[in-house]
């Protein structure tokens, strides 16, 4: 799955427009300095390769105003040691907060971005595309399914949570794929999502929230 294992970043700004895909791990936008982490598990289908194991740690690292708008920084850090090697990919984008939360495209309305991996951070372009944050931060399917709740055990407890499957296209390599999204949500969940598992072509990517809290900062305080 080429998304998601990619070290670039994201296309952004007005450069392209992002199909629609599903809403990600962002429903809602907590205050500011809220932090979660879901632990994640990649899995081929049919391929005797292990499953990947990694975490992904989402935040709102800061405030801005942009032309008038309110608009937040939301830091995503991808860390693995199974990818050949310590893997660490850090994202940071600064979207308007009306474009942030259930039914939103925040991949379409970026003011500005960075990414950085093994070296110093870069300001995302059309040129360093893909990555984590295409998922992360999706934007909606028109095509929605309403799931019965279903109890799921996790750091803020055994909640009955209920769920919504979209399927559609998702861009990969130019090339737009038949995924899947399967989401458990919860309001105590700081930014909405409990589970969130994530299928195409034979694979799947399962996240779970693991742990969450306040006082969140950006580990690129520098990239503005």
């Amino acid at each position: 799955m080429k998304i998601f294992i990619a070290a670039a970043a994201l296309v952004i700004l007005p450069l392209i427009h992002q199909p629609a895909t599903a809403e990600g791990l962002l429903y809602r936008l907590p205050t500011d300095g809220t932090w979660t982490r879901y632990e994640y598990v990649y899995t081929v289908v049919g391929k005797d390769n292990p499953p990947r194991k990694g975490t992904l740690w989402m935040a709102s690292v800061g405030q801005a105003t942009v032309n008038g708008e309110a608009c937040r920084w939301i830091e995503l850090r991808q860390d693995e040691a199974t990818f050949g090697g310590p893997l660490k990919n850090t994202y940071k984008v600064l979207v308007p907060e009306q474009h942030l939360g259930r039914g939103k495209s925040p991949l379409n309305h970026i003011v500005r971005g960075w990414f950085k991996g093994s070296g110093e951070p870069k300001v995302l372009n059309s040129k360093n595309n893909g990555g984590f944050i295409m998922i992360a931060l999706a934007s909606p399917l028109k095509d929605v399914e309403e799931l019965k709740e279903e109890v799921i055990v996790s750091k803020l407890g055994e909640l009955a949570c209920p769920g919504i499957k979209t399927t559609g296209k998702f861009p990969v390599s130019k090339i737009d794929w038949e995924v899947t999204f399967e989401t458990r949500l919860h309001p105590k969940a700081p930014f909405g999502v409990v589970t969130c598992d994530f299928r195409e072509r034979g694979t799947s990517l399962a996240m779970k929230l693991v742990d969450y809290g306040e006082g969140a900062k950006s580990e690129m305080p520098e990239a503005q």
